[in-house]
């Protein structure tokens, strides 16, 4: 199956002014909103995200998210729309840096795949690095299955697309 990421124009302004807000330390948060599949593609469009919270921890290589805020929020934004939306993945930045995945965050979709019963064990991770002025974007998918007995499957690599 083709995988596709859309990031609405104003999510993308918001992940820009967290990015911000921080840098150059590293932030994040989660991404809300819902997957789609027609003709053998998912789509993955991503319509609101939250930021770090007040007891996120940003440090130069790390980040540690207030779970308790995006747990909150996932919820506000589910019941907001009707349970249309939900969340579907996590973002943070590598300030001055690539929009590779490091080893840790291979771990992070790894186990978010396994948790993720209600997106059918697939993780997204989109992952904002760069110059302050100039700013890159990765998409991360991993799929994971329970009868797989690899520490670790290929994640698939994406280039986000953005819409208004």
């Amino acid at each position: 199956m083709t995988e596709t990421v859309w990031i609405q124009e104003s999510v993308r302004a918001d992940l820009l002014r967290y990015r911000t807000e921080v840098f150059p330390l590293e932030t994040g948060g989660i991404l809300l909103g819902y997957t789609n599949e027609n003709n053998n593609i998912r789509y993955w469009v991503i319509t609101a995200a939250a930021g770090p919270g007040k007891f996120a921890e940003h440090g130069r290589y790390r980040f540690t998210p207030d779970d308790d805020h995006h747990i909150n929020e996932a919820k506000r934004h589910y019941y907001q729309t009707g349970g249309h939306e939900y969340y579907i993945g996590d973002w943070h930045t590598h300030p001055n840096g690539s929009c590779l995945p490091s080893v840790l965050d291979k771990v992070t979709l790894y186990r978010n795949a396994r948790r993720s019963d209600h997106l059918g064990f697939l993780s997204l991770m989109l992952i904002i690095g760069g110059e302050i002025e100039a700013a890159d974007y990765g998409a991360y998918i991993h799929a994971w299955s329970p009868n797989v007995f690899r520490i670790m499957r290929k994640s698939r690599t994406l280039k986000p697309r953005f819409f208004k």
